[in-house]
């Protein structure tokens, strides 16, 4: 019962943290971006 329940919630902290990752790159992108304009 709780290895499920930690299952799912690790099946969906993973992609949050994928995304989180990703926007982190995104917004440094951005970020360096303006420094050049």
């Amino acid at each position: 019962m709780l290895s499920g329940i930690c299952n799912s919630a690790s099946n969906t902290i993973e992609p949050i943290k994928a995304f989180l990752k990703q926007a982190h790159c995104v917004i440094r992108e951005i970020c360096n971006f303006n420094q050049i304009l």
